[in-house]
């Protein structure tokens, strides 16, 4: 059979009217990605857009060794990512170092604000928690700094 012969026999057949066009493949292709066949959102695709949970603790005045800026909860599973430090009086006679510790009494984090400075930051943590697991900061050197904010930053699952 000759191409021609091949070719009036596909366009008499209408297959080609039938066909999607391309723009409409890719589209359902997309959206294959993000919705499973009973119409639910496919977690791997919303995991990019979930809005990373943060938890903020206080110390005001004065702050010495040992001291506790109290414990949050850890309400879904996700990964630590940050964990930031601001000095309203910055340390002076050293550096002030905080521990974040959990449940089990561990340190899983640290942050350091340096002599002179009044921030801190430990970025790209990647530590890993699971949901109910309780979080503190606990204050490890103070250097005189004085008036700690704390917060901490969670990606969650």
């Amino acid at each position: 059979m000759s191409d021609h012969i091949i070719r009036q026999i596909i366009r008499d057949s209408g297959v080609i009217d039938a066909a999607k066009p391309r723009q409409e493949i890719r589209m359902q292709h997309a959206l294959s990605q993000v919705v499973d066949p009973t119409g639910a959102l496919i977690p791997s695709a919303v995991k990019p857009f979930l809005t990373p949970k943060t938890y903020r603790f206080f110390l005001p005045g004065a702050v010495t060794e040992s001291t506790y800026a109290g414990a949050d909860r850890i309400v879904r599973a996700g990964t630590l990512v940050r964990l930031d430090a601001y000095a309203g009086s910055s340390p002076s006679s050293g550096s002030a170092v905080i521990d974040l510790v959990n449940t089990a009494s561990e340190s899983i984090a640290t942050v350091t604000i340096p002599a002179g400075s009044k921030t801190g930051a430990s970025e790209g943590l990647g530590v890993t928690v699971a949901a109910g697991t309780w979080i503190t900061p606990v204050v490890r050197s103070a250097g005189g700094a004085a008036n700690l904010s704390i917060v901490v930053t969670q990606q969650l699952r």
